[in-house]
């Protein structure tokens, strides 16, 4: 309980110093008081000067436990009893500080040379404490005191020695007797509750107060001479150092102390001489004799005591471990044998120098299959491959172990019945006291599950890089083909330009002209094909899904089919029963079905066979594992099959990247699967191509299921155009060649134009409310803001406006997870002269186009 007490307030202390302060700053100071007031009721020469200063211990002792934050206190109480006692406010606060100076030096050199709380420890300890009392704390206050004595006229120079002398050594008592008696019972755990213990502190506590009193008592005969009886109170203090600890030879020390004072104050006791003051004078040197020297005493005893439990305890616990290792030494050999035969996981066994098998465990009988009957004294070359021992495999794995320390492989080692594994083996050598060699000791691991497993490791990690390569492709083709629209646009733009021109010119060389112009229009317009298709591979083409019947969708593309493969090629279809819908972009997927067609007749020259196949699938988690860009989950399947000359494995393993084809120069673009596969992956779908040699090929294309009923999206509802003349556009462009086109292109069509390179041009005009601006045509790619977002901010500003964009590819900004925005109006670049025409008028007319 008492423990508990002072940990708590310790702990409280710690939390809330400011509080603690304010609860225990008073108590000190009044405890200050009273003791102070106590010891000046003995004052012997003066009012102030006292040879027992029981003060000047309690405040030593506060500080250390409490810290320096309570010195205040002690001023305030040493500056209390000096006032009410005897002298002026001045001399009262210069003899407090004093006091006050006096409890600090001594707290600071004890915390900072002495181990601070636990200086009394120690013998050491104890003598540092009292050689820091002896001479810098307490001669500090009794010479501040004395001084301001002399000035104020209460002491006379003749008599400043006596007073400086009696004042320090009261406060060297008091020092030496009440600190360490507080210091050690707040800073010591509370004493054992053993009836022995305490019953023989009580005896120490009877036979030191019963030593006092027959000492120092006035109640005995004046007449009778005790003189001699003085040193029985070391008696009393001997037993506490020795039997005890230094707390309770402390306490011993303040009982008799404190007796001793009371009977030299009365008159009585050994140290009796003329004069009070020479009395004390004598006690205390007699006092601090004793008490001293039984503390340090004490402190060593209580230090030897520590140390000899400690020995003891270190002792038994040898005697413990030593025990304990000589019983579990005596398990150890039959737990080893316990723990090999219980291990399944791994062959753990012995080999004699020759390597004969000399043990065998249960994991060594699952692994190789043979029991321990069957393997004993058998060698342990019948685990090899016969190729391996043919070549002497086992025994140089032996010799390695000898000459290294160590074999350690991965390779096949054979079973019971004949089939091969895969094993980690480590086989290390045993050797006796003599360094003889005495055997080996083997470990075999099956390591069968793990090859496998990083077998499929490696896969996995190939199919991944495939993936990551085929994105990073076509972000780079998306890129080209955004360029290349441009300039595409520009070309056949300006031979458009060009063939309107030649009307003017003589009939004979228009012709002629216009022959080139058209070659050079087919041309540009192949190459806008080819970026097209680019754009389908990339993943950047617009589409327009919408929920599709697929069984009805082959059995209509049959005949289209047909008659572009040929009479030699015969179309099979094979519709699923109950196929599920899938969401598809039909433009889309036509194109696709018709890529395979055409690369499956091109793969059988001389005819063959094409089958269409639709079904319900399922793609699980182990399929998924083996193709990173699949999700698990219900998928509709078409599926293409030809049975041509069929694929190698390289070849498939570069058949969707764009430009590359197994064709003959001019005979392809290399670009058909690659568009299939942008589509496929651009609708949430997946593509996979089984093919040999010789046995034709088959293309399976994976489209998620469509889950919910078939709900045509409403059209956004467009505000009414305006139908008078001076129609006016907006037109926003950075390309300054394709804007140059446009303008001329615009301007023929009698359309008012305000041209910008950029959107925010463009905003300062479309924010000017006295401008008329029917429609806002902007490409989507542009610097800064794009053409989205600068659609929106002119609708907020102009609510009826119309919005016409142009895209090479649109990076997501008017297309997001591979469908055109609702309510969206695109052309793709290159766009011609009549084609954007047409636009421009079903936009302004709410017409389609």
């Amino acid at each position: 309980m008492t423990a508990r007490i002072r940990s708590g307030i310790s702990g409280f202390y710690a939390r809330h110093p400011a509080v603690a302060f304010v609860i225990f700053a008073p108590l000190v100071a009044l405890a200050y008081y009273g003791l102070a007031r106590l010891g000046l009721r003995l004052a012997s020469i003066n009012a102030s000067t006292t040879p027992v200063w029981p003060p000047t211990g309690f405040a030593i002792a506060a500080l250390l436990i409490g810290g320096y934050r309570l010195a205040p206190a002690i001023l305030a109480g040493a500056f209390a009893a000096n006032f009410m006692t005897a002298g002026t406010a001045e001399t009262s606060a210069i003899i407090a500080a004093g006091n006050t100076l006096e409890a600090l030096i001594a707290a600071a050199l004890v915390n900072y040379a002495s181990e601070g709380r636990q200086t009394f420890a120690t013998p050491l300890g104890v003598i540092r404490f009292g050689l820091i009392c002896l001479v810098p704390a307490t001669m500090t206050s009794a010479t501040i005191g004395v001084g301001v004595l002399l000035w104020g006229g209460l002491v006379t120079p003749d008599a400043a020695m006596t007073v400086w002398t009696t004042w320090w050594l009261g406060d060297l008592s008091g020092a030496l007797v009440v600190t360490p008696f507080l210091v050690l019972w707040a800073n010591e755990p509370p004493p054992s509750f053993r009836y022995a213990s305490i019953g023989e502190f009580l005896l120490i506590l009877i036979a030191a107060t019963a030593a006092a009193l027959i000492t120092f008592s006035p109640w005995l005969d004046d007449k009778m001479s005790r003189n001699a009886l003085g040193f029985i109170i070391v008696v009393p203090l001997l037993w506490a150092a020795i039997r005890t600890s230094p707390r309770e030879t402390a306490t011993v020390a303040v009982l008799t102390s404190s007796i001793a004072v009371w009977g030299t104050y009365s008159g009585s006791g050994p140290f009796t001489a003329s004069n009070v003051n020479e009395s004390f004078l004598f006690l205390l040197m007699f006092m601090l004799s004793v008490a001293m020297p039984s503390l340090v005493l004490a402190a060593d005893v209580a230090q030897r005591r520590e140390t000899e439990h400690r020995l003891r305890e270190s002792r038994n616990e040898l005697d413990r471990q030593i025990a304990t290792g000589i019983a579990e030494l005596a398990q150890k050999e039959q737990q080893f044998r316990l723990l090999v035969q219980s291990v399944t996981d791994y062959a753990i066994y012995m080999l004699d120098p020759q390597g004969n098998v000399q043990s065998w465990n249960a994991g060594a009988e699952k692994i190789h299959g043979y029991s321990a009957s069957e393997i004993i004294g058998k060698n342990f070359e019948r685990f090899y491959p016969a190729e391996e021992r043919r070549n002497g495999a086992p025994q140089a794995a032996l010799q390695e172990a000898r000459e290294s320390g160590i074999f350690q492989r991965e390779a096949r080692r054979c079973r019971k019945d004949g089939t091969l594994f895969w094993a980690s083996v480590i086989v290390r050598p045993i050797y006796d006291s003599e360094n003889k060699l005495i055997g080996f000791a083997k470990v075999t691991r099956d390591d069968t599950e793990r090859k496998a497993a990083e077998e499929e490791l490696a896969h996995s990690r190939d199919q991944l890089m495939q993936a990551q390569k085929m994105e990073a492709v076509g972000q780079l083709t998306g890129g080209i083909a955004h360029d290349f629209n441009n300039l595409l646009m520009v070309i056949i733009g300006n031979l458009e330009n060009a063939d309107r021109s030649l009307n003017q010119l003589h009939e004979e060389h228009a012709g002629r002209l216009r022959r080139l112009i058209n070659n050079a229009v087919l041309g540009a317009r192949r190459g806008a094909t080819l970026t097209q298709r680019l754009l389908a591979y990339s993943r950047r083409q617009p589409l327009v899904p919408k929920p599709l019947d697929i069984n009805k969708f082959i059995t209509s593309e049959i005949d289209f089919l047909q008659r572009t493969l040929g009479e030699t090629i015969e179309i099979q279809p094979a519709c699923g029963a109950g196929l599920w819908r899938a969401e598809l972009d039909e433009a889309q997927l036509e194109s696709a079905i018709l890529n395979l067609a055409v690369n499956a007749r091109d793969a059988m020259p001389g005819g063959g066979k094409l089958t269409i196949e639709t079904a319900n699938a399922y793609l699980d988690d182990e399929y998924a594992r083996d193709h990173p860009d699949v999700k698990p989950g219900q998928y509709v399947l078409i599926s293409v099959t030809d049975s041509g000359s069929g694929m190698s494995k390289e070849t498939i393993d570069h058949a969707f990247e764009p430009f590359f084809s197994t064709k003959a120069l001019g005979e392809g673009t290399g670009l058909g699967l690659s568009q299939v596969y942008g589509f496929v992956r651009q609708s949430g779908g997946h593509i996979k191509i089984y093919s040999e040699v010789g046995q034709g090929t088959t293309v399976k294309l994976y489209f998620p299921r469509l889950l919910g009923g078939n709900v045509d999206e409403q059209p956004m509802a467009k505000p009414k155009a305006h139908a008078d003349q001076g129609t006016t556009l907006v037109l926003v462009e950075d390309e300054e060649l394709v804007r140059m086109y446009l303008m001329d292109v615009l301007t023929d069509l009698n359309y008012n134009v305000l041209d910008f390179a950029s959107a925010e041009a463009a905003l300062k005009v479309i924010e000017q409310q006295d401008q008329r601006i029917d429609l806002l045509l902007t490409d989507v790619v542009l610097p800064g803001i794009n053409g989205r977002e600068l659609a929106d901010k002119a609708r907020e500003i102009r609510p009826g406006i119309k919005v016409l964009f142009m895209t090479g590819y649109s990076r997501n900004a008017i297309v997001h997870q591979g469908r055109l925005d609702p309510g969206v109006e695109l052309v793709q670049k290159p766009v011609t002269q009549a084609d954007l025409a047409a636009r421009i008028r079903a936009i302004l007319t709410d017409k389609p186009a």
